[in-house]
């Protein structure tokens, strides 16, 4: 079992301030489970699942009805990680481009910072990768 903590930035969408957060990423090794948790307003938000990403997704639809927006990658409509990256169970994804093939230097995590004030839901994220999809499979 492995646990990791990472600081990240959030943006309060109410007030537009600015706020540090804690993710707990933990890992266990005996089953195929993952769990991210962050504390905010002294309460602990949980999810967990198979796979990274979608558990961000999930966390990140979560905190945005809270009206917490994350700030980094993973919180970006064009990022989405190929379904053999998500297996592997990293935290990698593609920063994608429609029309465009994604490329390694394309490659993000998706908890790193990025300086950015609109965040896209699950639902809009899978929406993008199925244009970006079809965008490429049809040239």
């Amino acid at each position: 079992m492995s646990l990791e903590v990472l600081n990240i930035k959030g943006l309060d969408l109410k007030n537009n301030k600015v706020i540090n957060l804690n993710l707990e990423l933990f890992e266990s090794d005996e089953e195929d489970v993952v769990s991210i948790s962050i504390y905010y307003d002294n309460k602990e938000i949980k999810k967990k699942g198979e796979y990274w990403f979608l558990v961000f997704q999930e966390l990140k639809d979560l905190l945005l009805d809270k009206y917490i927006g994350l700030q980094c990658y993973g919180s970006l409509i064009n990022v989405y990680p190929s379904p053999m990256m998500m297996n592997m169970g990293g935290h990698k994804a593609y920063f994608l481009k429609i029309g465009e093939p994604s490329l390694n230097k394309d490659i993000v995590n998706i908890f790193d910072y990025i300086d950015i004030y609109e965040f896209a839901t699950k639902e809009q994220q899978d929406q993008f990768y199925n244009k970006w999809l079809n965008s490429i499979m049809n040239k």
